[in-house]
This record gives structure tokens, C-alpha cells and sequence, in this order.
């Protein structure tokens, strides 16, 4: 059985898991694990990030709520 595509997945999201203690605060490591979990999840469907976030910002005052 072969794990590598789920090893390299996830191997961002431990190297990120060092730099959480220096966050400075636990709102701040939240807020990392936050990004490596969207940045992870679009790099797995081929989302360019900065795309991807240049497009939220640009957006976000025009969603609507439920």
C-alpha cells in the first residue's frame, strides 16, 4: 500500500505546525492553521492561491448571507 500522495498532502500543514508556537497568540495559530487549511485545500484542486484570494477580497462586501 502505497501513502505517498497523502504524506505530500498533508506535509505542508506539519511544516506550518512549527511556525504556530511563534504566532504569537492562540486567535494568531488559529488563524494559521486557517490558511494552510485553504491554501492546502485549493493547491489539492489547482487553485492558484493569490487568484483565488485577489478574487475573495475583491468579493467579500458583495456576498450575500443567508
Amino acid at each position: 500500500m502505497d501513502n505517498n500522495q497523502y504524506e505530500h498532502s498533508i506535509h505542508h500543514l506539519a511544516l506550518g505546525r512549527k511556525k504556530y508556537p511563534v504566532a504569537g497568540s492562540h486567535n494568531a495559530t488559529h488563524d494559521f492553521a486557517m490558511y494552510y487549511n485553504f491554501f492546502g485545500t485549493g493547491k489539492k484542486h489547482e487553485i492558484i492561491p493569490y487568484k483565488w484570494l485577489a478574487y475573495v477580497i475583491r468579493n467579500i462586501n458583495n456576498t450575500k448571507t443567508l
